[in-house]
């Protein structure tokens, strides 16, 4: 493998490895978000009707619509990494890195991919609106891509 391949795939992996942190943090900051709403909403619920003998609203992290809309783009991530490292892996050992720039389109798509589902409601509880396809569409073809170069070199 030459020097510029392994630099390509470093910056690469790097990039995505990156974007995948970036979706952790932006979950967990979700998360708390939703948890001190709950503890506000629990407070005042208390303070009005905890006289009244009445249990108080527990918990659930599934009907805050970003805590639910970035689990899902966690899940989504994790779901397709293995095959993003196995194809970007194998284009860079065996068709030399010929198609490792493609490997980008993924990396701006898990990018676009949480602003969708966030901001423009693509993914919630209800399912999923077909403008998440803008970010999924673009990366399933570079699997293909990838996987065809390999398959060519064969």
């Amino acid at each position: 493998m030459e020097d510029s391949t392994k630099k390509e795939m470093a910056k690469l992996l790097l990039a995505y490895s990156g974007t995948f942190l970036v979706q952790v943090v932006a979950q967990k900051i979700c998360f708390f978000r939703a948890i001190a709403i709950h503890k506000k909403k629990k407070e005042n619920y208390l303070l009005k009707d905890g006289a009244a003998g009445q249990e108080s609203p527990r918990f659930d992290k599934t009907t805050d619509p970003l805590t639910y809309a970035g689990d899902r783009c966690v899940g989504n991530y994790l779901e397709w990494t293995p095959l993003f490292l196995t194809m970007v892996g194998l284009n860079a050992l065996m068709a030399d890195g010929e198609g490792l720039w493609s490997g980008w389109i993924v990396v701006t798509a898990r990018c676009v991919y949480p602003i969708l589902a966030v901001y423009g409601n693509a993914i919630s509880r209800k399912g999923t609106k077909k403008v998440i396809f803008l970010a999924t569409a673009p990366m399933y073809i570079t699997y293909w891509y990838l996987g065809s170069q390999v398959y060519a070199k064969l």
